[in-house]
């Protein structure tokens, strides 16, 4: 079975090293698409507007697939059954679980071969395989040793399974036995970026590429509809407001910070575009095969968007290259000439991008001589597999032979590397593009063509990080409207300055500076698991990559890398017999978090609802399997139940309810459920809710505008009480506390205000705690109208305040 393409109207831009465009980049727009009910009140149903612009990065997309054969059954996919998808939201990254469930319907026992296309950016950071009816934890390991254990197990006709790094963005998993007449259940977890759009944080995601395959979604432990989806077949689902530009995630032995900075990088002086010459690198390897049709629409288009003094040429090649010949105009048969030159030589063999580098270098030269300025688009997938392959090498080759040609790259095919192509654009003032779909490779190539008209940054560095370690170099060209991304560990005898600069040259050769205000930081997990994903990314990257310290970092942060592998053994004796350490099981043990991997779960998530609540008889639903001997939950005030099963749409869960009486003091409190599976093993899930009677304080403003209308300014203040009774162990001055808690406690979700004249606003929530809205009075208002405010929080207590006009 084919893996779905990810997005197909959507282009990725990237940075060349991390960078992503800003709100108005270059001429990318996301459609409107449908978006799907969620039945969470922090999971709302709204898509970004259609003015939205830059990449939509997909949290989970398309489908897996499992080759299989046996000695009587040819080489073929298996039946998809079912995907059931779990997402956990923490900041601006969602750790998604995706569930697959196949089919055998031979007659033969079958070993077979999982794929499956990581997301672009996505961390890999957890495998189970479905063992005898239960779905065993893997462990992350080094991958000779992993390879070692799995053909030893699997001469002893037992239950191993091996997940390894393939190419590109696709790893593959080697499963053995598959039962005949039996499903197998394969579950992947991985961290991706959530999409920002305009007014929030979205996961978004693509369904399966069939409708008879069933599919489950849901997002912070709430059910979320599919039936509903845009035109092109994708769902969004808003999962948070205003994200932050900063996030932090402590340890013990120092921080790790995510940093967003947008730089004010000015525009190109009008007129500073001179005729360009586009060389046009068609990498025609047999990797390409799948992605030709896009790559010839692509190059087609490129040569399009070429104006009346501009010229072309094409290279093409996989282990050699050659070239169209000379530059030439971009008429009809000029363009028509070069689709056949591409189309004539079928993709074959492997791919040698450095050497096609080379030749296009020549062309390169050719250019400069002729007052043109080159620029260099490569058409492919950024895996070179002959020749010069580390992507560090290639970026030199880029660096110097293309006689300072920019060098952008559409990344095409369904095992691309990015990280590879980032490298060798970020080389030569180039950026990475992604088109999925013809639409999308218009963009792409007007994109090209136009950014010769942006400002742009050469030869970057970043100053005011020493003491700090930065997981990855900003890019060496930034252009205007970028936004650059910084993944940062600042030890414990450091601390994060409060700014940062930026330095480099025009394409003038002039210098340039450029300080980098910081923003106050928002706590959440898995940022040291990004970091972990850029430095291995970098190091990987490097012409002898250092694969001990890239097995240390991706042991370490629990991040898969090329180097390492998820091996699922038998059992946990199988672990102890071939001396690997079950790191991922001790840890889950002792994490306090809701686990997203108890056996038989429809979504994989345990929940209380609500988790923020008045004195009520809330529900607790732990998703443990309908076969489990028992599920009692321990309340924190001394009281234990016992669940019982309730089947649903889902496929159902154990359910509780308990009263949180009317003197129960405000605060946050556990409940500990012991699962008691069949056959007797026991899972501890611990899960936490807040009890909250206090209405949120808002401090209101009304300007009045020169047309007559109001703008209407609400920000959450937090009360000495609220911080007292949520965050007991706060120590400082009020406003210290206010500051370090802010992202906790906050908890307005929603703001309205009535106005004089009968209307009902309801204000756009800014950011954290901070609420605007305009009003446009129907006649003339008087100063000193009252205004009636009405905030409600995540608990759903209310406050109704007056506000009188200015």
């Amino acid at each position: 079975m084919r893996a779905r393409r990810l997005w197909p109207w959507t282009i990725c831009l990237l940075g060349a090293a991390a960078c992503s465009p800003r709100a108005h980049a270059p001429s990318v727009r996301t459609p409107t698409p449908a978006v799907a009910s969620a039945t969470a009140v922090a999971v709302t149903a709204r898509a970004p507007s259609a003015a939205s612009t830059g990449p939509v990065r997909v949290a989970f997309a398309g489908e897996g697939s499992l080759e299989a054969r046996g000695s009587k059954t040819a080489k073929a996919p298996l039946a998809l059954e079912s995907i059931r998808v779990a997402a956990k939201v923490h900041g601006d990254l969602a750790e998604t679980q995706v569930e697959h469930v196949f089919r055998n319907e031979s007659d033969e026992v079958l070993e077979g071969t999982f794929r499956f296309p990581m997301p672009d950016g996505a961390m890999l950071v957890g495998l189970a395989l479905e063992i005898d009816g239960k779905l065993m934890d893997g462990e992350l390991v080094d991958r000779e040793k992993a390879r070692k254990a799995y053909e030893d197990v699997v001469d002893s006709m037992r239950d191993p399974a091996l997940l390894e790094w393939e190419e590109g963005s696709t790893f593959k998993l080697r499963v053995f036995p598959i039962e005949p007449k039996k499903s197998k259940r394969v579950v992947v977890r991985f961290v991706t970026e959530l999409h920002r759009g305009p007014d929030g944080l979205y996961f978004s995601m693509r369904p399966p590429e069939s409708d008879a395959v069933k599919l489950g979604v849901a997002v912070d432990g709430r059910a979320v509809s599919t039936r509903d989806r845009a035109p092109t077949g994708e769902i969004m689902i808003k999962v948070a407001g205003a994200p932050a530009d900063t996030y932090v995630e402590r340890t013990k032995d120092g921080a790790f910070y995510h940093l967003r900075l947008a730089p004010e990088i000015p525009a190109a002086a009008p007129g500073a575009g001179r005729p360009m010459a586009l060389i046009a690198v068609c990498d025609r390897s047999r990797s390409m095969l799948e992605a030709r049709a896009l790559q010839l629409a692509s190059l087609r288009l490129l040569v399009s968007e070429l104006g009346a003094d501009d010229r072309f040429t094409v290279v093409a090649g996989d282990v050699t290259a050659t070239s169209l010949g000379a530059l030439r105009s971009a008429d009809a048969t000029s363009r028509a000439a070069a689709e056949a030159f591409v189309d004539a030589r079928e993709p074959d063999g492997a791919s040698d991008l450095g050497a096609m580098l080379v030749v296009a270098g020549k062309s390169a030269e050719e250019a400069r001589a002729a007052g043109l300025e080159p620029v260099v688009v490569v058409l492919g997938d950024g895996v070179a597999t002959w020749g010069e392959s580390s992507p560090r090498a290639i970026a030199d080759v880029a660096a110097r032979g293309l006689h300072g040609a920019s060098l952008h790259f559409l990344v095409l095919g369904k095992s691309s590397d990015e990280s590879a192509a980032r490298e060798i654009a970020g080389a030569a003032h180039g950026r990475v593009l992604r088109p999925r779909t013809e639409a999308d490779a218009r963009l792409a190539a007007r994109a090209v063509v136009r950014a010769r008209d942006l400002g742009r940054i050469d030869d970057v560095k970043l100053v005011g990080a020493d003491g700090l370690e930065i997981a990855r170099a900003p890019s060496r060209t930034l252009y205007q409207d970028d936004v650059l991304s910084l993944d940062v560990f600042v030890p414990k005898t450091a601390s994060l300055p409060s700014s940062l600069a930026l330095t480099g040259t025009t394409p003038a050769r002039k210098g340039f500076s450029l300080p980098l205000a910081l923003s106050t930081a928002r706590e959440a997990p898995s940022v040291g698991r990004r970091f972990a994903k850029a430095k291995i990314d970098r190091m990987q990257s490097a012409v002898d990559p250092d694969k001990k310290a890239i097995i240390e970092t991706s042991l370490a942060h629990g991040v898969m890398s090329r180097y390492t592998s998820f091996l699922v053994l038998e059992s946990e004796e199988a672990y102890a017999r071939y001396q690997i350490a079950r790191k991922a099981k001790a840890q889950a043990d002792a994490d306090a978090r809701v686990s997203g991997d108890v056996d038989g779960a429809p979504d994989g998530v345990a929940s209380v609802s609500p988790d923020h609540l008045q004195p009520g008889d809330p529900e607790v639903r732990i998703p443990a399997p309908e076969d489990a001997e028992s599920v009692v939950v321990e309340f924190p005030f001394g009281e234990t139940k016992t669940a019982t099963f309730e089947r649903g749409p889902d496929g159902g869960a154990w359910v509780v309810r308990f009263l949180v009486s009317r003197d129960t003091a405000d605060g946050s409190y556990t409940i500990v459920a012991r699962v008691t599976h069949k056959g007797g093993r026991v899972e501890i899930v611990r899960l936490s809710y807040v009890v909250d009677t206090l209405a949120p304080t808002m401090d209101v403003t009304v300007h009045r505008r020169a047309d007559g209308s109001f703008d209407v300014r609400a920000k959450q203040r937090l009360t000495p009480a609220e911080i007292a009774a949520l965050a007991p162990q706060a120590t400082g001055t009020l406003g210290e506390k206010r500051s370090r808690f802010a992202h906790i406690l906050t908890d307005a979700k929603r703001v309205e205000v009535r106005t004089p004249d009968g209307q009902t606003l309801e204000l756009v929530h800014l950011r954290l705690g901070e609420f605007l809205g305009r009003w446009t009075p129907r006649g003339a208002v008087a100063a000193g109208a009252k205004l009636e405010l009405v905030a409600v929080d995540r608990a759903l207590n209310e406050r109704v305040q007056q506000v009188s006009l200015p």
